[in-house]
């Protein structure tokens, strides 16, 4: 199965094991793949949401905002974000 690996994969598994991060060999590889699969889906999910956004441009729903506007909002998004209030 490692045929494919470079040898730095290859010590990179067997330190993970090693250190107790994972029981076996398949199991690295079953958590790199599915980190990757929700990569991936993550990635494609943007990629929609920018179409939207160009597709909403292209159809005029776009406004105009000056630096300064941009600024405020900004600054009031993050005011409002739970990372942004204080408690």
């Amino acid at each position: 199965m490692s045929q494919g690996l470079s040898p730095q994969n290859e010590q990179f598994i067997t330190d993970a094991i090693a250190r107790g991060l994972f029981p076996t060999r398949e199991a690295v590889l079953d958590q790199a793949l599915d980190h990757l699969r929700r990569q991936r889906a993550a990635h494609e999910e943007l990629e929609r949401e920018l179409q939207k956004g160009l597709d909403e441009l292209d159809a005029g729903l776009g406004i105009e905002m000056t630096d300064d506007d941009l600024g405020r909002f900004i600054e009031n998004a993050i005011a409002e974000s739970p990372q942004g209030r204080s408690t």
